[in-house]
């Protein structure tokens, strides 16, 4: 502990130097003690503390032991069914098992001979089977390529059929129009001759007289459609 403050007040109070130093002796002495007395104090309430806490700390383990000792005492039973429980249902798996592998290892001969006679028996039912495959895969290539050719030329055939249906109906219009034209020369024809024929009145005579009768009306005539429509029918591609 420092004592030089109090040493200087006590200088100024004139006290003599082995006063003050007996003063701070006895002083040092009485800390120096407080502070052993406080340690030894500290010492023994931190290993009490200890003391209580490891008591403390066995007391939780021993309860937490009994806790969990009576919670797998009440299990126990549980556990023992659910143990029994997937004891049974791998017992039943592997059972099942081992009749799926009996099933397919009756009927197998451990013969040598047989057991190569089974198997070039096999790869001969392979083999043909594997020849009927190809035959089949080049059998229905052959009826695609047919049916692709078959398909074009049914495309190739309505194209043309529209073009022989559009200069049918082209033909059949000019026809028309051919046809009406040669109905209207000829009326057209018709009325100029009338006209021209009552434009000569004929004379008649008839007992010393003379009579101006109207020339006949001649009946109308037909004409025929021209040979141009027969010439545009066969021009059509068959």
């Amino acid at each position: 502990m420092d004592l030089s403050k109090i040493e200087a007040v006590l200088k100024k109070m004139n006290i003599s130097e082995a006063a003050i130093k007996e003063f701070t002796s006895t002083v040092n002495d009485h800390f120096i003690a407080k502070e052993k007395a406080l340690k030894e104090e500290f010492t023994q309430r931190l290993n009490k503390a200890k003391q209580v806490c490891v008591e403390e700390v066995e007391t939780h383990k021993s309860a937490l032991a009994r806790g969990v000792q009576r919670f797998l005492e009440a299990k126990v039973t549980v556990i023992e069914k659910a143990a029994s429980k997937k004891h049974a249902i791998e017992e039943s798996e592997a059972t099942t098992k081992l009749k799926q592998l009996k099933a397919l290892l009756e009927g197998i001969n451990v013969d040598g001979a047989q057991n190569t006679q089974a198997l070039q028996a096999a790869k001969e039912q392979k083999a043909a089977v594997e020849k009927q495959l190809t035959e089949s895969n080049a059998a229905l290539q052959r009826e695609k390529a047919k049916s692709a050719k078959l398909s074009d030329i049914a495309e190739k055939s309505m194209a043309r059929q529209k073009v022989v249906e559009g200069k049918l109906q082209e033909a059949a219009q000019a026809i028309e129009e051919s046809k009406a034209a040669a109905v209207k020369g000829a009326q057209e024809k018709t009325l100029a001759e009338e006209k021209q024929t009552a434009a000569k009145p004929k004379t008649v005579v008839v007992e010393g007289k003379q009579n101006t009768a109207k020339p006949a009306v001649k009946p109308e005539t037909k004409t025929e459609a021209p040979s141009e429509i027969d010439a545009i029918a066969s021009s059509i591609d068959p």
